[in-house]
């Protein structure tokens, strides 16, 4: 009986180039391949053996451990680190316990640290609320609409209202606006100053 010797190899001398994809639509030559990737990674072992190549010589060093590798990203920490300096550390013990953008500095008033702070606990009781009217008690159909929370946070500080006809309206940033502007100017003579 003949017995069947199997090489371990490294997982790199399996691998050709582009790999499984796109080698062949042709399910036999697919199913060669795979069934002769260990046997292929053995001759390429031995030929690195017959030539004096190992490990040793840099053969099998990860990308990410090497010298050039780790000194790109030790400066990219840096680079991070310089930038949060520049901005002010928000992490850093402070005297107050405000809220704080990250972004823009610009603290948050008590309306708005009242809602971000007790978002979570809310956000609970109205799931509670839910259960209990909806599912246990049935006191409102399942389907029906679910009120929104209208919690404050950092975008609502950006808003603008303007009073129009007695009414007071958000002013929303439209970014259609100005295209189509410009293409109503293209037909008309507008100055857009």
């Amino acid at each position: 009986m003949k017995a069947n010797i199997i090489f371990v190899t490294d997982d790199r001398d399996t691998k050709s180039k582009g790999d499984i994809v796109g080698f062949s639509l042709n399910k036999g030559a697919v199913h060669r391949w795979l069934l002769t990737s260990h046997e292929r990674a053995a001759i390429i072992q031995a030929y690195r053996e017959m030539a004096g190549l190992s490990d040793i010589d840099g053969d099998g060093v990860i990308k990410e451990t090497g010298e050039s590798r780790m000194a790109v990203d030790d400066n990219d920490v840096q680079k991070v680190q310089a930038t949060l300096a520049n901005w002010g550390n928000p992490f850093s013990s402070s005297e107050t316990d405000e809220i704080c953008h990250l972004a823009s500095g610009k603290t948050a008033p008590k309306n708005i640290e009242c809602d971000l702070l007790t978002a979570y606990d809310r956000g609970n009781e109205a799931m509670e609320i839910f259960v209990q009217r909806r599912l246990v008690k049935a006191e409102v159909p399942f389907y029906d609409r679910i009120p929104k929370m209208r919690l404050s946070t950092f975008a609502s500080l950006s808003l603008s209202t303007v009073k129009i006809c007695g009414k007071e309206v958000v002013l929303k940033a439209d970014r259609d606006l100005f295209a189509r502007l410009i293409v109503t100017a293209q037909t008309r003579e507008i100055d857009l100053r």
